[in-house]
């Protein structure tokens, strides 16, 4: 995500809102509990 939100480069906090939600919408749901659950923070 951090790739994608430099090459971005959001210059105002709209712009970094938007790069951020382009972004986050490329990661199936699976990906997602996968990030969460690497990191620590999975649930049952």
């Amino acid at each position: 995500i951090k790739h994608w939100m430099r090459m971005a480069q959001g210059r105002s906090l709209e712009a970094v809102f938007n790069a951020l939600a382009d972004t986050i919408a490329t990661f199936s749901p699976q990906e997602c509990r996968n990030f969460f659950k690497k990191a620590g923070y999975a649930s049952n």
